[in-house]
């Protein structure tokens, strides 16, 4: 089980401790989220948040509801999930067409296993460099090394260069 973060244990207090409250203040929202005030406004205005009640102040009065969904905004994003990747995972919530939802989930599903071979791919790469640190083998040779078939791939995807003409000559004649 992966260890929690603080922010987490620190929301998990709070929803136990202020239940009986009738509402969070952005900045406890920040605080029990570890989501910046400026990034909650900034979700609010995109849509990933849902625009927050307002108390008779004038100010923002948010429910356990929204501290789920913003940990959860947040949780996608550290995982490299864009804005608009984020926007469809939310429309998951019902009602919604079984098939359109299987298939976001599908392609969600293809870009976390794209990214996490990225990631081993990455943690082979420093492994090796750890390993060519920890002997005499140059560490630039190895990153050339690792990245060589990466290299070689690339320009097997590109067009045949064209051949020259073996019609007429270069001289004139």
């Amino acid at each position: 089980m992966p260890l929690a973060r603080a922010s987490d244990t620190c929301a998990a207090f709070y929803l136990q401790q202020w239940w009986f409250m009738p509402g969070f203040s952005i900045g406890k929202l920040a605080k029990v989220s570890g989501v910046s005030i400026d990034t909650i406004r900034f979700y609010e205005k995109s849509g990933l948040l849902p625009a927050a009640e307002r108390r008779p102040s004038g100010f923002r009065l948010y429910r356990e509801a929204d501290v789920r969904q913003l940990i959860f905004v947040r949780e996608a994003r550290a995982v490299g999930f864009s804005l608009e990747e984020i926007t469809d995972l939310l429309r998951l919530v019902p009602p919604l067409d079984p098939a359109l939802a299987a298939n976001i989930i599908e392609a969600k599903l293809l870009r976390v296993e794209e990214k996490v071979a990225e990631l081993q791919r990455w943690q082979q790469m420093l492994q090796e460099l750890q390993r060519a640190a920890a002997s005499s083998t140059s560490l630039l040779q190895s990153i050339i090394d690792f990245f060589e078939r990466d290299v070689r791939d690339a320009l097997a995807k590109l067009p045949p260069r064209p051949r020259p003409s073996s019609r007429g000559s270069h001289d004139g004649k």
